[in-house]
């Protein structure tokens, strides 16, 4: 359903507790005059005016990081500020096949709940979703890696669809040709080569595909009682005879340092090797 470009992104830092700038200006103006009230105060009831002047120096200071603690300054950063990515995508409605005279085409903003429910199903992410007129969506991301928003993006450019493949394995030999050639894209010095998602013969027959691995997906009952693991198991545990890479180099990577302990843990344990080895986001190649 859409056509996606990259962009700029322009959003406004806002104040962690909704206050407006002129508010926390005027609260600054009070914080240093009470500092130097303070001062005066404490001096003349000591007698030790000669020292005034330092006690306001020392007393305005902490007035006022009192007031940035509890009004919730410095205010929290755009995505322009603190990095992320902003992406847009256009409405592809010339590929609706649709013979109905009656049927109206869907508007932007229709098909934003059903996106949101896609790749923030819980709530937890801060991902901002918004209709840009009738026909484009802008996604904003804050705070995440390139590979990570490339997935987030995926998950919503691309419907859902099964499909059943077999994994690519050492333990047949009807497979080996398919594993030199991914062996040897991974070792390319072309960058999207080694990254790239099919394997391909000399003559550019598509032969395998990389396919991401996915993590379980907690429930909305352990996110409310906050009951996670500190890190989340995959749905599926490759075996020492599957290749696995790393999505982000292209780098295949050596499972024989993988020796699963518990059979009832196996995504876990997945999960951990994956973190030690500086993979975030993993692939198994299959056949195509």
């Amino acid at each position: 359903m859409f056509d996606s470009f990259l962009s700029g992104s322009f959003l406004a830092a806002t104040s962690a507790v909704g206050l407006s700038g002129y508010v926390v200006a005027i609260l600054l103006i009070i914080a240093i005059a009470l500092g130097f009230a303070l001062a005066h105060f404490i001096a003349t009831g000591l007698n030790v005016n000669d020292y005034r002047t330092r006690l306001a120096w020392v007393l305005t200071p902490l007035l006022v990081a009192a007031l940035m603690i509890a009004t919730g300054w410095p205010p929290k950063f755009g995505v322009d500020l603190r990095g992320g990515i902003n992406m847009i995508g256009s409405l592809n409605l010339e590929a609706v096949d649709n013979d109905d005279p009656n049927y109206v085409p869907p508007k932007a903003q229709d098909i934003i709940p059903v996106l949101v429910k896609r790749v923030n199903p819980s709530g937890t992410k801060e991902i901002m979703i918004r209709a840009l007129g009738e026909d484009k969506i802008e996604v904003t991301i804050p705070s995440v890696s390139l590979e990570e928003a490339e997935g987030i993006w995926d998950s919503i450019v691309k419907t859902g669809k099964l499909e059943f493949r077999i994994c690519a394995s050492y333990q047949f030999a009807d497979h080996a040709g398919l594993i030199k050639a991914a062996t040897d894209a991974s070792k390319s010095s072309d960058f999207r080569k080694r990254r790239a998602k099919y394997v391909e013969t000399p003559e550019g027959e598509r032969i395998g595909v990389w396919v991401g691995i996915a993590k379980i997906t907690p429930s909305a009952a352990d996110l409310a009682a906050g009951d996670l693991p500190s890190i989340m198991p995959y749905k599926f545990a490759p075996r020492s005879g599957h290749l696995i890479r790393n999505k982000a180099t292209g780098e295949i990577v050596p499972m024989n340092t993988l020796q699963y302990q518990d059979g009832d843990a196996l995504g876990l344990e997945f999960a951990v090797w994956c973190r030690d080895n500086g993979i975030q986001v993993p692939e198994i190649l299959m056949l195509y």
